[in-house]
């Protein structure tokens, strides 16, 4: 618990429980959100209290840190049916996809009825319980938990004659100012040249604006969302990983694992905490995984399984987990594989598939609110 949690001294601690105030405060902050919601209709004391910043950010460390994942849930994206989905990761590692341990919820505001640009939704990420969605180039924060969500304003970039902007989007947390950001980045594709990323626009919760910012590798194309780690959001760039820090705003660059000679594909994700690499070559599958963050001979194989062409979806960054028993649990696009680390390299992995195309993005429940900032 917080020691600087202050105890209210209103009148409606005469209607609390015969419990010393703080083993109460402490008691709440081990508690779901969905409860706490409720809980705070209770009493002004309560109100005042689940709702103060303290009380949010203690809540939001415990969750986070809670090794048993209590409080962490999955999200789904089942483009088939344009649905969010959710469950939790206990039942996801207990027992992947169980039909009965998925719900649906509905996303901030309903998905426009007309011909897309690009996909209807897509998840850009998720932090401290925020999910950043971008839904036909509108830009949401959006708490599932308490379902407040934010719309950001746009950035003033126009489109010129012949020219195509793609914009593709990263989120995190800046913990030296406390702020949340977003960062844009636009590519235009003039006639006969590829992909140029030629603007680089940073969003900050705290102003609520957008700032144009520079030193970003140009002649890159992009395809899937930054990946938030460490204070960075990272894209994979041919054999390197470009990265933005969100404090500094600065451009980075270092050598993405060595996947093979022929190596032609991989996605960027994170294991355990730490920058990982699933990749492919004609003839495996790899998962590679930065031991040391920004040190290239720190890059580890964990695991390497016979390639199949049905094995491998480089559509989304994958989803990496581990189970007690040590079976490492990959959900990358349509496929949930896991792996055995005890079999032999060509065994086969368990694969689950499913209809549609889905894509899952991991959160943890919190009070955090996208209209409030916090001090």
């Amino acid at each position: 618990m917080d020691s600087q949690i202050a105890i209210p001294q209103d009148s409606d601690l005469l209607t609390l429980p015969d419990l010393p105030f703080e083993l109460i405060t402490d008691i709440l902050l081990r508690l779901p959100v969905k409860s706490l919601l409720k809980f705070s209709c209770v009493s002004k004391t309560w109100l005042s209290l689940i709702s103060s910043s303290k009380f949010i950010k203690s809540h939001l460390k415990l969750s986070s840190e809670n090794k048993e994942y209590t409080h962490h849930k999955l999200m789904l994206f089942d483009m088939s049916y344009n649905s969010l989905k959710s469950c939790s990761l206990q039942s996801f590692l207990d027992a992947p996809m169980a039909d009965d341990a998925v719900t649906n919820i509905s996303p901030p505001v309903e998905l426009p009825d007309k011909p897309f640009r690009h996909d209807p939704l897509c998840v850009v990420g998720s932090c401290d319980g925020l999910i950043c969605l971008d839904i036909d180039y509108d830009l949401y924060l959006w708490n599932p938990s308490t379902r407040k969500y934010k719309k950001l304003p746009r950035t003033t970039i126009e489109e010129g004659p012949e020219i195509f902007f793609y914009m593709n989007c990263g989120f995190g947390y800046d913990k030296s100012s406390d702020n949340y950001k977003v960062v844009a980045i636009f590519e235009e594709s003039p006639a006969k040249k590829y992909y140029i990323a030629t603007q680089v626009w940073i969003y900050g919760l705290k102003t609520d604006s957008w700032r144009r910012i520079v030193n970003f590798r140009k002649e890159v194309h992009l395809e899937k969302s930054g990946k938030f780690l460490n204070g960075k959001l990272h894209w994979e760039v041919g054999s390197s990983v470009v990265s933005i820090d969100l404090e500094t705003e600065m451009y980075e660059e270092f050598e993405l694992s060595y996947c093979g000679k022929y190596r032609f594909d991989s996605a960027l994700g994170k294991f355990e905490g730490k920058l990982a690499a699933l990749c492919s070559d004609y003839k495996h599958i790899h998962l590679w995984v930065m031991k040391e963050y920004g040190v290239k001979e720190s890059w580890t194989k964990i695991f390497t399984v016979s390639y199949r062409i049905d094995l491998w979806s480089n559509y989304c960054p994958p989803l990496l987990c581990r189970r007690k028993n040590g079976e490492i649990i990959v959900l990358q696009g349509w496929l949930l594989m896991v792996y055995n680390l005890k079999d032999d390299l060509d065994k086969d992995p368990q694969v689950n598939r499913f209809y549609g195309f889905i894509e899952a993005n991991l959160y943890v429940e919190s009070l955090i609110n996208p209209l409030v900032m916090m001090d």
